[in-house]
């Protein structure tokens, strides 16, 4: 929690990823940033921000709400929904599409396999209530040494892309939503001024072998990180019918009225005429008797 805005009221971070321990398999060094609500379950591989070692990186933060509207105007779904539509409220976590997708891909391998891609979070209770399907001795994992739950998520995964699971269709977007936009800046760590002073700390303290190690941990390993809220203000995109009941009722009266109004003063000039027609045809023959 944070009072204030800027870089110096955020998170601040010093991270050694210890790239001497990476696999060689591992081609990319680095770590990965999700800013998201701390109720809707996070999904990193799906998008996040890639902090690089050897760089100070800042990123900075503002809030964004999404309002949209349900049935009849709209298919948004509310975040009050039951565990049918999202295996994590187990967590605690609200509704989100990502969320639901995932649940929706989760359910077909356990109905299908018998067991849960490692892949995605498994969740017993939910599933089992999603699925009407319990496993003989609880949940268990997919594994892929086994031909036949191998070949059964191959072809789940298969399905699931090409999206012949419905899950799009099944996952309408979240009423309510919280987003963060993101904006990042980075900078090369260390400056040469400060390198070269801890440099000769080294020296001074006896330790110059550990010089060159020092400068591969700067450039491989270490990372600086500072995330802080550009702004409190909150932007607001709120979908509002186009039309609704009170304005239909609203224009039909205003019409009525006006058709009503236009009729009656037509009315009322057509006798005001007539009279007016009257009066002067007794007029004339008056004017005629009394001139014989």
């Amino acid at each position: 929690t944070t009072l204030k805005t800027g870089p110096l009221n955020g998170l601040r971070l010093e991270l050694n990823i210890q790239a001497d321990e990476y696999l060689p398999s591992s081609n990319v060094g680095g770590i990965k940033v999700l800013i998201h609500d701390n109720k809707e379950y996070p999904f990193p591989e799906d998008g996040s921000l890639v902090v690089a070692p050897g760089f100070y990186t800042a990123i900075s933060v503002r809030k964004m709400k999404t309002k949209r509207l349900s049935s009849p105007y709209g298919n948004c779904i509310d975040s009050a929904v039951n565990t049918t539509k999202n295996l994590f409220s187990e967590g605690g976590f609200i509704y989100s599409r990502n969320g639901c997708q995932k649940s929706c891909f989760q359910e077909y391998v356990y109905r299908t396999c018998s067991c849960c891609d490692s892949g995605f979070p498994c969740v017993g209770a939910a599933l089992e209530k999603a699925t009407g399907k319990r496993v003989p001795g609880g949940v268990r994992w997919c594994n892929s040494t086994l031909a036949t739950d191998l070949n059964c998520m191959e072809n789940a995964n298969f399905l699931f892309t090409e999206n012949k699971l419905g899950c799009s269709d099944r996952c309408p977007p979240a009423c309510e939503q919280s987003t963060f936009k993101t904006s990042v800046s980075t900078a090369k760590i260390p400056t040469r001024a400060s390198f070269d002073t801890t440099v000769e700390h080294i020296k001074y303290n006896g330790k110059a072998g550990n010089i060159s190690d020092f400068n591969a941990f700067l450039t491989n390993s270490y990372i600086l990180l500072e995330i802080y809220y550009e702004t409190f203000n909150v932007e607001m995109v709120v979908s509002e019918p186009a039309y609704t009941w009170s304005k239909v009722l609203g224009d039909i009266g205003g019409q009525l009225g006006l058709f009503l109004g236009f009729s009656l003063l037509t009315a009322l000039e057509i006798l005001e005429f007539v009279f007016a027609d009257l009066l002067w045809g007794v007029g004339i023959v008056s004017l005629c008797r009394n001139s014989d």
